[in-house]
């Protein structure tokens, strides 16, 4: 609802003075009023137009707002499920990732042990720090790699 402005005019148009040149200006002047409505439906004072144009088009304008609130509202439930969904999804495969990184490193520690106790030093070694890197790689994943969240709000 737009709120309308009085503008005290002059009498005469002999009065109206061009800001630039200060020279006396005579013309018409045109008021033009516009009004934004930001709801789904028509104030009710349209509503009464349309029924007296078209017998009957108040209620299909109704039910067409109750029909579009019903897909708005089925929308926004889908999208409520996905995103469940997606974040479930995501904390499986995070726990799934860490279960997986801490096997690998259990079995390249064990194996690390076994050949440095068969007197395999260097390839003990290399198993040892590949156990360790990759537990340190999973504790450490969180810190350095921006999660979802963080990249769309920066």
């Amino acid at each position: 609802m737009g709120k309308r402005r009085k503008q005290n005019l002059p009498a005469k148009p002999s009065q109206v003075v061009n800001p630039v040149s200060k020279s006396p200006v005579i013309g018409t002047f045109s008021h033009i009023q516009g009004e934004i409505n930001v709801s789904p439906l028509p104030k009710p004072s349209d509503f009464e137009g349309y029924e007296r144009v078209l017998p009957g088009a108040a209620s299909r304008l109704m039910e067409m707002a109750e029909r579009e609130q019903r897909a708005l509202i089925e929308l926004r439930q889908q999208d409520a499920q996905l995103t469940k969904q997606m974040m479930e999804y995501d904390y499986k495969s995070f726990r799934a990732g860490q279960w997986m990184g801490l096997v690998v490193t259990i079995f390249s520690l064990a194996a690390a042990f076994v050949l440095a106790y068969r007197d395999n030093n260097i390839a003990a070694a290399g198993f040892g720090v590949t156990g360790l890197a990759v537990l340190v790689g999973v504790f450490l994943r969180n810190r350095f790699v921006p999660n979802q969240q963080e990249q769309k709000n920066p």
